[in-house]
């Protein structure tokens, strides 16, 4: 196979833990490549499990690819494999899934056996077989990061990813670039991350765009970062210019669905939410709606989640599209159009603060079960938590009657741990453009 060409790139956007950070990160790259259309951005996932997050009908995707020059991924078999865009990505990711998984285990086997010094020539011949077969079989680009022609300006990420080896495999490999981060989640990150200072010595600039002051004591003990390295900007995606961006951009829930209910998904894992006890929160979820409240359901797959069946299984098959429907749409979107939001336990409650949407978490945990870090939502008084169909349903009627006295309390949290900031995405995007 042909060899690509050098890849020009200014900035490197690393993309982990997992796709979610592209929600963070999108209003500010988006700004940035308004403001200097020649800027060249490119995605780095570095796992391929991250890649299947990628899903072509959301909007994030699609301004993605408006974004980025290139997309670098880490294939199963440990290839760097370059991508016209995010959909190009994730369609070799699938298509060559089986000569990935096949080739991965070979590698694994050589690496367990191919150490002794008789071994030695045999590893080394099946590997140069290995990197010469794969993209011919996938019909892949491989590229290493040395064909890398020039040094990125910058590197936009999560801090956290330097606590992951397979990111330390890219950041160490431009150890002078210039690196900007923002969390990718909305949780508070107040806690301690194990090796997480292990760059004191470092030799770039790094500065931390914070959610809320809260955190700061932990940037500074889990990264080593000083006062003048943090900057407090709140929420970016909370900005209100990119919040109007988005509620302009297409809905794919029918125009008459004008009550219904939107359920915030998430995968079902059993050391965090066992699928019975998904199973027995849907039925609830189904039995406030379909008959105490006779409104429709709208639902939002996480970014990990596939299809289950649970929702089918539960809501009934031959009610999709009359009574509940999966949505592409931003989460800003069906939030901003529903009665109220049901989660079992994530960040998107937060955004639908910043829009005055109300949303109810539903954890029925059991005595004894773990997933108790799921709580701090509830904690920081940023949701209204049910354990069961009762206070569900006691959380939904005073929503629908009394909503301005509910979310009063709601928002005085939500400013203070989140205090929107003037224009932030303007601050950062000015702070990456003095290093290009």
């Amino acid at each position: 196979m042909k060899r690509p060409e050098k890849l020009n790139t200014d900035i490197l956007f690393l993309v982990s833990p997992n796709y979610g950070l592209l929600d963070n990160w999108l209003p500010v790259l988006y700004e940035l490549k308004k403001r200097k259309p020649d800027v060249k951005i490119t995605a780095i996932f570095p796992r391929s499990e991250i890649v299947f997050g990628i899903t072509p009908e959301e909007v994030t995707t699609r301004l993605g690819d408006l974004i980025f020059n290139k997309v670098i991924f880490k294939s199963r078999a440990g290839f760097w494999v370059l991508a016209d865009n995010l959909v190009h990505a994730k369609k070799l990711n699938e298509k060559s899934r089986i000569v990935n998984v096949a080739m991965s285990k070979i590698r694994t086997a050589i690496r367990l056996y191919g150490g002794s010094a008789p071994a030695k020539p045999i590893a080394y011949l099946v590997e140069k077989m290995i990197r010469f077969v794969t993209p011919v079989l996938t019909g892949e680009k491989h590229i290493n990061l040395d064909e890398i022609n020039r040094q990125p300006q910058a590197i936009c990420f999560d801090l956290y990813a330097k606590t992951k080896k397979n990111c330390r495999e890219v950041l160490d490999f431009f150890p002078k670039t210039p690196r900007f981060s923002i969390l990718h989640g909305l949780a508070i990150a107040d806690y301690e991350i194990k090796r997480g200072n292990t760059d004191i010595n470092r030799t770039y600039k790094i500065t931390a765009y914070l959610h809320s002051e809260y955190e700061r004591p932990a940037y500074k003990r889990n990264y080593g970062l000083k006062d003048s390295e943090i900057k407090i900007v709140g929420v970016v995606r909370h900005d209100p210019l990119w919040i109007e961006k988005i509620i302009q951009t297409k809905n794919d829930v029918p125009k008459l669905w004008d009550k219904y209910i939107f359920v915030i998904s998430r995968p079902a894992i059993d050391n965090f939410l066992p699928r019975e006890n998904k199973k027995e929160a849907l039925e609830n979820i189904k039995k406030l709606a379909f008959k105490k409240l006779n409104c429709r359901v709208v639902v939002k797959l996480h970014p990990t989640e596939q299809k289950e069946g649970l929702y089918e299984e539960v809501f009934g098959k031959d009610a999709y599209g009359n009574k509940w429907i999966y949505s592409h749409s931003h989460p800003f979107l069906l939030g901003k159009n529903s009665m109220f939001a049901v989660s079992f336990y994530s960040g998107v409650a937060v955004d639908l603060l910043a829009l005055g949407v109300i949303t109810i978490q539903l954890l029925n945990l059991k005595p004894g079960q773990p997933g108790g870090f799921s709580m701090d939502y509830q904690k920081k008084g940023l949701v209204l938590m049910a354990h069961n169909y009762d206070e569900l349903k006691n959380h939904a009627s005073d929503i629908l009657e009394r909503k301005s006295n509910v979310m009063l309390t709601l928002l005085y949290n939500y400013r203070d741990y989140f205090a929107p900031i003037r224009k932030p995405i303007n601050i950062i995007v000015e702070d990456i453009c003095k290093e290009l």
